[in-house]
């Protein structure tokens, strides 16, 4: 929940669009979290494959370069990626220093 609102009022705010809609950010967030809880870790907590985070990088910038809409993926909420992610990132660090992985 936390991820989806920051991912959808980051890319209000930084970019003033209003009209949107999906939960990308919302993913990007989660799968944020989970590659930082996986990070330096002997064992696999969530057992997603490397590539879903290559993918995810990816994906992000391509987005960013505007390839995604001239290959005819349409506008895509870049922002919204970039901050879920980021939300991902900080939820995560912050249950791994609260917590013993």
């Amino acid at each position: 929940m936390l991820t989806s609102l920051a991912g959808n009022l980051g890319e209000f705010l930084f970019t003033g669009n209003y009209f949107f809609g999906g939960l990308s950010g919302a993913i990007y967030g989660l799968i944020g979290y989970c590659f930082i809880i996986e990070l330096g870790n002997r064992f696999r907590r969530y057992d997603l494959p490397e590539s879903i985070y290559i993918f995810m990088f990816l994906w992000l910038l391509l987005g960013f370069t505007g390839l995604l809409s001239v290959f005819g993926f349409g506008n895509v909420a870049n922002t919204a990626h970039l901050v879920g992610m980021m939300s991902g990132f900080i939820l995560g660090l912050i249950f791994k220093s609260t917590t013993k992985i």
